[in-house]
C-alpha cells in the first residue's frame, strides 16, 4: 500500500513583518534544501517554506526556533 502523501510545506508564525524571504530561506536551508519560501502581502505575521524532502518538514513540525531573536512556531499543513 503506498504511503499517505506528506506536506512538504511548512507553516512558520509569528513571523516579524522586517522578516524577508530570503532570510528565512537562509535559516531554514540548515535542515535541508528549501524549494520556496512564501509571506503572504499584506503582511499577516506568517510565512510558508517548502521543503525538497517531507521528513524535513515533519521533522520541525510543533517545533519553536529562534529567527533574528524571534521565537517562531512551525507547523505541517
Amino acid at each position: 500500500q503506498d504511503e499517505p502523501l506528506r506536506s512538504r510545506k511548512v507553516f512558520v508564525g509569528r513571523c516579524t513583518e522586517d522578516m524577508t524571504e530570503d532570510e528565512l530561506r537562509e535559516f531554514f536551508s540548515q535542515y535541508g534544501d528549501v524549494m520556496d519560501v512564501f509571506i503572504p502581502k499584506p503582511f499577516r505575521a506568517f510565512a510558508f517554506v517548502t521543503f525538497a524532502d517531507d521528513q524535513i518538514a515533519q521533522s520541525l513540525c510543533g517545533e519553536d526556533l529562534i529567527i533574528k531573536g524571534i521565537s517562531v512556531h512551525k507547523s505541517t499543513i
